[in-house]
């Protein structure tokens, strides 16, 4: 919206969005400062007057997750999924704009007496989708915008040592297990990049393992990222590029890659068997890898590079580890 004078009186053009178009119009008003206050006025009306889209919830489930799927990891897309499905649940099939703050609450907090961590990830998921409803016109507001969750008890990650790493190896019978059970303890790639690794993403000149996207995956933050190989992963690099008849590093007998959640399951079957504690799982492969680097002193943000973190206050959750700055803080006293 601007103000300009032709003749007597000031006009105002401005961008109708119900009728997709400029127009102008007179204020009326011969001075700038009565325009000016005619202009805030008519900016009310303007907001007042909008017109919201009807859609159904699950008509903008259907829509969002379409978007999703061309624009997020498929295991994000899960996420959204569910989330979409557990407030179907709970307010039924009304229409968007019907539901109020006081709704996207009860919700939440009727989750987050049952399942803490499951109300955090439908909080944030259903949030940013009702954000995109807003910028594709069927909201004004986002009624889970300013909901307060009961604050979480904060855990440090859980991680294990080379000796609990072969105690989880000596339970394990399969070798190809044995293998990604290493290469993640030494790599801290996530399972998904795992199993989506290719031989082409190995410098075996250089030594070291490009995290890049391809068609058939994407990074969780969708960049790629150089980790240099540990001798002990350069060994299985090789060994394995000998014996492979795919395109991808770690497949089954048959030569096709793994599901993620059978590896899953064997890892926590390995550890069941060693006797360790039933709390790791999986990611904490991820989590001792980190660990092990910021207990060796390596920087937070050189950790943060090599584990693919968007932003530090991520990787920030392993300083705790660096327990000699705080003991070298002490001696001062």
């Amino acid at each position: 919206m601007f103000l300009f004078k032709r003749g007597k009186y000031f006009q105002l053009e401005y961008f109708d969005e119900n009728l997709g178009k400029i127009r102008r119009i007179s204020t009326g008003k011969i001075t700038r400062a009565e325009a000016t206050k005619f202009v805030s006025e008519f900016k009310e009306k303007v907001k007042s007057s909008k017109i919201v889209v009807k859609i159904s919830l699950l008509d903008f489930k259907k829509e969002y997750l379409q978007f999703s799927e061309q624009t997020f990891s498929k295991k994000y897309v899960k996420s959204i999924d569910l989330s979409f499905r557990m407030f179907e649940e709970y307010v039924d099939n009304p229409v968007i704009s019907d539901i109020d703050n006081r709704q996207a609450e009860k919700f939440l907090l009727f989750i987050h007496r049952r399942a803490k961590y499951a109300a955090e990830l439908y909080y944030r998921t259903l949030k940013a989708s009702f954000n995109k409803a807003i910028q594709w016109g069927y909201l004004e507001v986002n009624p889970f915008n300013k909901i307060k969750l009961p604050k979480s008890v904060t855990r440090n990650p859980i991680y294990i040592d080379d000796d609990e790493l072969n105690l989880i190896l000596d339970s394990t019978d399969n070798q190809m297990m044995k293998d990604i059970f290493t290469t993640a303890f030494y790599t801290g790639l996530r399972l998904s990049e795992l199993i989506n690794l290719k031989w082409g993403s190995v410098d075996f000149k250089n030594n070291f393992i490009l995290v890049k996207n391809t068609d058939e995956f994407i990074t969780k933050n969708k960049k790629e990222r150089i980790i240099p190989m540990h001798q002990i992963i350069i060994e299985i690099m090789n060994r394995l590029k000998l014996e492979s008849k795919s395109k991808y590093i770690f497949t089954n007998k048959n030569h096709y890659k793994y599901n993620d959640d059978y590896i899953s399951k064997k890892f926590k079957s390995s550890v069941r068997n060693s006797g360790l504690s039933e709390a790791i799982h999986f990611h904490s492969l991820r989590h001792s890898f980190a660990s092990n680097l910021v207990r060796k002193g390596v920087s937070l943000y050189v950790v943060k590079e090599i584990l693919g973190h968007e932003d530090i206050s991520t990787t920030q959750i392993y300083a705790h580890l660096d327990n000699s700055a705080l003991i070298d803080a002490v001696k001062l006293l």
